[in-house]
């Protein structure tokens, strides 16, 4: 059944694909049905299934199990508002070790390592990347897929984590290559509004490229 598989995935990779900071129930139930389509059945309810008896796809019924099995977990916690949970850096919980081989003879072996990034892909990312063709703010280029479409990466300048708490808005989203994306993820690179792309409808505010700079950039985060 699709809401089992999904319920397979959601705890395999721990939801990581989720932002940092405090995220209302419902904006986690949108992001896990872009992340994956297919298996948010809307269909198969929950009163079919189970005894919980709700009039809701039983996707969503997963959805929350996962979400009270990673707060075991720790990985996850439930925030004092209603309706709202917290999701934590899961860095120190995914974060690859290194395999060193010993000298000598002996034959090279091969170890899988899972590296995640959190992305965030709303409504409101999708339009910044519609209205910019895909194409980063900074050096201008784009990512083409086999498929034919093009990609690009929304980028928080001011981050919405809960050291940070940036707000979920057009002013402070930058659309970027995935090389640029990382670069201001980790402060490698200094932000200047005289040097980014600009189009009619998206302005970046000043004040969050001067949190990147003096907070982000400065840091070495």
């Amino acid at each position: 059944m699709k809401h089992r598989q999904l319920y397979s995935k959601l705890m395999n990779n721990k939801m990581a694909f989720l932002p940092n900071g405090e995220i209302a129930l419902t904006t986690i139930y949108d992001i896990v049905q872009e992340q994956y389509p297919v298996l948010c059945d809307d269909g198969v309810l929950c009163k079919d299934i189970c005894t919980q008896g709700a009039n809701q796809p039983e996707w969503k019924h997963r959805v929350r199990t996962v979400l009270y099995q990673l707060k075991k977990q720790e990985v996850i916690e439930k925030s004092s508002r209603r309706g709202y949970w917290i999701v934590r850096s899961l860095s120190n919980l995914v974060t690859p070790r290194a395999f060193d081989l010993s000298t000598g003879n002996q034959e090279p072996r091969s170890f899988e390592s899972i590296t995640y990034r959190i992305l965030r892909d709303t409504k409101l990312s999708r339009q910044l990347k519609h209205l910019h063709m895909n194409r980063c703010q900074i050096c201008g280029s784009t990512i083409k897929l086999k498929s034919g479409k093009s990609y690009s990466e929304a980028h928080h300048i001011k981050p919405l984590g809960s050291s940070h708490r940036g707000p979920d808005t057009a002013e402070n989203i930058l659309i970027l290559c995935p090389n640029h994306h990382v670069m201001c993820d980790y402060g490698a690179i200094e932000l200047a509004a005289s040097n980014l792309r600009v189009i009619n409808g998206h302005k970046i505010s000043n004040e969050y490229i001067r949190y990147h700079n003096e907070n982000i950039f400065n840091n070495g985060v």
